[in-house]
C-alpha cells in the first residue's frame, strides 16, 4: 500500500485505501502528521509525496533541436531552466514532461518542474520523522494530470473534454493543473482561497471562524433569501469570489494563449468545492463548462488522491529525484568518463598556461608603473618617492600634491569623481566637466550654496587644480543652486594630449 501525502500550508492530507485523513497543523506538519500515522496504524508504510505548485517553478520550455538520448536531453533541459531560475542547476530537482505535439509536428516543449533540493529534503526528513518511508516524490502536474486521465475513464462528461483544467481552491492557496490529452500543459498557484471568504465574513460580522465557516457551508456562493443579511452576505463573499476568479480566469487565459488549446472542462475541488452553489457560480464567471470533483467520483482532497493515483498508473516522468543517484542512473556518464577526465585536463592546462601570462603582463606593468612614478617624485620633489611616502607629504596649502600632469584627461575627470563629497554628506549633481589644455570647467547644482563650497574645499585636494573664477550661483528647477567652476591647470604638461 502506497500512502499519497498533500502538504498545504495549514494541514497535511493522507490519500489510503480509498481513505482521506486530513490533519491540521500550524508551523511545523510534523506532530500532525504523526499522530495521523499512529491514529491509522500506517508506522513504516511507504509514501508518496506530492509537491505543489506553490512549493516549486514550473515552465514551458520550447528547444529548437531536442536530442533523442534521454540523458542528453536531461542535460539540455536543465541548463535552459537554469537560465530561468534564481538558483543553480546542482541546487535543484528537475522533472519535466513533453508538450503533446499536433498532428505531423515534433515535440519541441516541455512541461518542467524544479524544486530547490533543500526544501524538498527538508519535507522528505520531515515526513519520515512522523514514521513513514518516503517512497517517491512527486511534482503536481504529473500527479494532477494522472488523476485527471482516471476521471476521464469514469466519467462520461469529461471523457470528451480533451483539454481538462484541475483546480484545487485551498484554504490558502489555490493550485491549477491544465491537461490536453492526458498531458500535463500548464501549472500554476494562486495565492487565494476559502480563507479569505472566511476572514471577509469574521471582520463583517465580528465572529469567529467557525461561525464563519457555517456560514459559507450554510449558504456557499449566494444566500438565496430575500432580507439585508443575505444582501450583505452575498455583497461580502461575492467579492472575494470574485477576486479569486479574475485570478483564475487569468491563469486559464493564459493557458490558452500560451499553448492554442480550448479549455473544455474545469473540475473542482478542494474546501470550496463543497460549498453550495460554488461551482455554478464559477462556470457563470468564467464562461465554460465548471464541475465539483464529488461529481465525477473525486473527493475534495484530490491531491493527495493524485499521488495515489500516480503511483498506481506507475509514472515516472514527474519523479523528483532528491536524494543520491543510483548506480543504474549513473550509468550513461561511465562510459564518456575517460574523454570528460582528458577535456578537463586540456581545460586545466590552458587555465594555468593563462594564469602565467597573466602574471607575466601584471609585473611588466607593475614595473613601468614604478618606474613613471620615480621619475614624476623626482621632477615634483627632486628624488625618487613610492607611493605611501608621496601620500605622506603635505604642501602648504595643506593638499596633497597631485600626479596630474602625466595622466590623461580621462584621469583628470576620475581625479575629480574621487574629489567630490560622498553623495550622503552632499546631495550634488554635476551636469559637465570640460577639460582642456589649461583649464578644468565644471558646471554642477546643490540644495544650498553651503554645499557647493564643501565641493570647493574637497577638490582643493587636487593640487594641480588652481581655482580661476566662479560663476553666480542661481536658483534653478526643483530649489537647486547651480553655479560653475573653472580650474588652472597649473601642472598640466603641454604636450600632454
Amino acid at each position: 500500500m502506497s500512502i499519497g501525502i498533500d502538504i498545504s500550508p495549514s494541514e497535511v492530507t493522507l490519500a489510503f485505501d480509498g481513505k482521506v485523513v486530513t490533519a491540521p497543523y500550524s508551523g511545523d506538519f510534523t506532530d500532525a502528521l504523526r499522530f495521523a500515522v499512529q491514529e491509522h496504524g500506517l508506522s513504516g508504510q511507504a509514501a508518496i509525496v506530492i509537491v505543489r505548485a506553490s512549493q516549486s517553478f514550473s515552465r514551458v520550455l520550447t528547444l529548437e533541436h531536442v536530442p533523442t538520448k534521454k540523458a542528453i536531453l536531461d542535460q539540455v533541459v536543465g541548463s535552459e531552466l537554469e537560465a530561468h531560475l534564481p538558483l543553480d542547476l546542482e541546487d535543484l530537482a528537475i522533472s519535466y514532461s513533453p508538450l503533446p505535439a499536433e498532428e505531423g509536428e515534433e515535440v519541441g516543449a516541455f512541461l518542467t518542474t524544479a524544486v530547490p533540493i533543500e526544501k524538498g529534503s527538508e519535507i522528505v526528513r520531515q515526513v519520515e520523522l512522523a514514521g513513514l518511508t518516503v517512497k517517491r516524490v512527486v511534482s503536481f502536474p504529473g500527479a494532477a494530470a494522472t488523476l485527471i486521465g482516471q476521471v476521464k475513464e469514469t466519467s462520461g462528461r469529461a471523457r470528451v473534454a480533451d483539454t481538462i483544467a484541475l483546480v484545487d481552491v485551498g484554504r490558502e492557496v489555490t493550485e491549477l493543473c491544465v491537461s490536453h490529452q492526458d498531458a500535463p500543459i500548464y501549472a500554476r498557484s494562486i495565492q487565494r482561497g476559502t480563507s479569505d471568504l472566511s476572514s471577509a465574513i469574521q471582520r463583517t460580522w465580528n465572529c469567529d471562524v467557525v461561525q464563519a465557516e457555517e456560514l459559507m457551508n450554510r449558504y456557499g456562493a449566494v444566500a438565496n433569501v430575500d432580507d439585508e443579511f443575505a444582501a450583505r452576505y452575498n455583497q461580502v463573499v461575492g467579492s472575494e469570489l470574485f477576486a479569486m476568479q479574475r485570478d483564475l480566469g487569468r491563469a486559464l487565459q493564459a493557458t490558452v494563449e500560451a499553448s492554442h488549446k480550448k479549455v473544455d472542462l474545469v473540475v473542482l475541488g478542494g474546501s470550496a468545492s463543497s460549498l453550495p452553489g460554488v461551482a455554478s457560480w464559477f462556470e457563470s464567471k468564467l464562461g465554460m463548462p465548471v464541475v465539483a470533483a464529488s461529481e465525477l467520483g473525486v473527493g475534495d482532497a484530490f491531491l493527495a488522491e493524485a499521488a495515489s493515483a500516480y503511483a498506481a498508473n506507475r509514472r515516472r516522468d514527474f519523479d523528483l529525484k532528491l536524494g543520491q543517484a543510483s548506480s543504474s542512473e549513473l550509468a550513461h556518464l561511465f562510459q564518456p568518463a575517460l574523454r570528460i577526465a582528458l577535456a578537463l585536463g586540456i581545460v586545466s592546462m590552458f587555465g594555468v598556461l593563462a594564469l602565467l601570462a597573466s602574471v607575466y603582463s601584471q609585473r611588466e606593468e607593475t614595473a613601468a608603473l614604478r618606474a613613471k612614478v620615480a621619475a614624476e617624485s623626482t621632477r615634483l620633489y627632486g628624488g625618487p618617492l613610492d607611493p605611501s611616502q608621496i601620500d605622506a607629504i603635505d604642501n602648504e596649502d595643506d593638499t596633497s600634491v597631485s600626479l596630474l600632469p602625466d595622466l590623461s584627461a580621462y584621469d583628470v575627470l576620475l581625479s575629480v569623481s574621487a574629489a567630490l563629497p560622498k553623495p550622503k554628506d552632499v546631495s550634488v549633481e554635476v551636469d559637465k566637466i570640460s577639460i582642456d589644455e589649461t583649464q578644468v570647467v565644471i558646471d554642477l547644482r546643490a540644495k544650498s550654496s553651503e554645499e557647493i563650497v564643501m565641493v570647493e574645499k574637497s577638490l582643493k585636494n587636487i593640487g594641480c587644480l588652481k581655482l580661476r573664477t566662479k560663476g553666480d550661483e542661481r536658483l534653478v528647477a526643483n530649489e537647486m543652486t547651480k553655479a560653475s567652476l573653472t580650474y588652472d591647470a597649473a601642472c598640466w604638461r603641454k604636450d600632454n594630449e
